[in-house]
């Protein structure tokens, strides 16, 4: 006959599911999934605007998206545009003519769990 399990097996259970709980939650955060220009990318074509996508969907507050050369200079213009792309919501801004350099996006965005995440790539540009 099979022995019923006991009060400390429910508990033991019971905090294993706790655990797994907040670790789900805990990594629920935004992740930027793809951008464009890629990251750690060389480009020697046009770049018209930078795009970062994320995983989920992002909030309206704290959101930044900046590109700086090495010389410390910004090269992104105008306002933070949010879009869709291939099922992806996406923060887009437009660039200023580039010159051959190596240049630093960074970016911000409210997670819909309400955490604000932010990150940073490389990418360079070589003229044709």
């Amino acid at each position: 006959m099979k022995s019923l399990p006991t009060p400390s097996t429910f508990l033991r259970f019971g905090f294993i599911s706790l655990l797994l709980t907040f670790t789900q939650t805990a990594f629920s955060h935004a992740i930027m999934i793809s951008s464009i220009p890629d990251k750690e990318s060389s480009i020697n074509g046009a770049v018209p605007a930078v795009i970062v996508c994320f995983n989920e969907d992002i909030g309206n507050e704290h959101r930044a998206l900046t590109v700086i050369g090495e010389s410390g200079n910004r090269f992104d213009t105008g306002p933070i545009e949010q879009i869709n792309k291939d099922q992806e919501l996406c923060l887009k801004k437009q660039l200023k003519s580039l010159s051959p350099d190596n240049y630093l996006v960074r970016y911000r965005a409210l997670s819909s769990d309400g955490h604000v995440v932010s990150g940073k790539y490389n990418f360079t540009f070589t003229a044709k």
